[in-house]
């Protein structure tokens, strides 16, 4: 499939002491799958 893939993990608390902002949900899916939501300007800042 040849895909590129990125992967990364910042703290909440630094993305909003660069004055950006990024909200989470969760959905909870039938046998043990959860999927998460995200939201905000705090991702591009990433």
């Amino acid at each position: 499939m040849n895909l590129g893939v990125r992967v990364g993990m910042i703290s909440i608390t630094d993305i909003r002491a660069s004055n950006c902002d990024i909200q989470v949900a969760y959905w909870q899916a039938p046998n043990h799958i959860r999927y998460a939501l995200f939201t905000s300007g705090g991702l591009e800042w990433a």
